[in-house]
C-alpha cells in the first residue's frame, strides 16, 4: 500500500484468529457486494449479517457434489437461508470474536438454504498470512 492508513477511533486493524470457530459460533461477515444472487445493483451503505459457523462435515456434504470443502474451508449460514455474503463480497472479513475468523471465499449462489457460505479458514493458513504479509 502506499499511502499510509489512519488508524483511529473509528478505524482499527483485525486480528487473525488463533484458533478455529466452532460449529454454532455466531460469525460476522460485512461487505458491498450485490443484495441477491444474480443482482447487479451494489448498495449504498456496508452491508453486515450474522451467521452461525456450519460443521465441516454438514458443509462438505452440502458441496458433495463440488468434492466437498478442505481444512483450509469453514462454511457459515444463516438456518434456512436467506442471509450471506453474495457477488462482490469475496476477499472481506468474517470475524468471530473480534478475530479475522475467516475471508469470503466462494458459494453456490447466495443466501441459499441448502448451500451455506465458504470462507478461506483464517486458523489454517494463518503462518501463510503472516508470511506473505509480515501481519501477525
Amino acid at each position: 500500500v502506499s499511502v499510509d492508513f489512519n488508524i483511529g477511533t473509528g478505524v482499527q486493524p483485525i486480528p487473525l484468529t488463533t484458533s478455529e470457530p466452532q460449529p454454532g459460533q455466531i460469525a460476522v461477515v460485512t461487505g458491498w457486494g450485490t443484495l441477491a444472487s444474480g443482482s447487479h445493483t451494489l448498495p449504498r451503505r456496508l452491508q453486515l449479517v450474522n451467521v452461525p459457523i456450519v460443521s465441516r462435515e454438514e458443509c462438505s456434504r452440502a458441496y458433495e457434489e463440488y468434492g466437498g470443502i478442505t481444512e483450509n474451508m469453514i462454511c457459515a449460514a444463516a438456518p434456512g437461508g436467506g442471509k450471506d455474503a453474495c457477488q462482490g463480497d469475496s476477499g472481506g472479513p468474517l470475524a468471530v470474536d473480534g478475530t479475522l475468523a475467516g475471508i469470503v471465499s466462494w458459494g453456490a449462489g447466495c443466501a441459499e438454504p441448502s448451500h451455506p457460505g465458504v470462507y478461506s479458514n483464517v486458523a489454517v493458513l494463518r503462518s501463510f498470512i503472516t508470511e506473505q504479509t509480515g501481519v501477525n
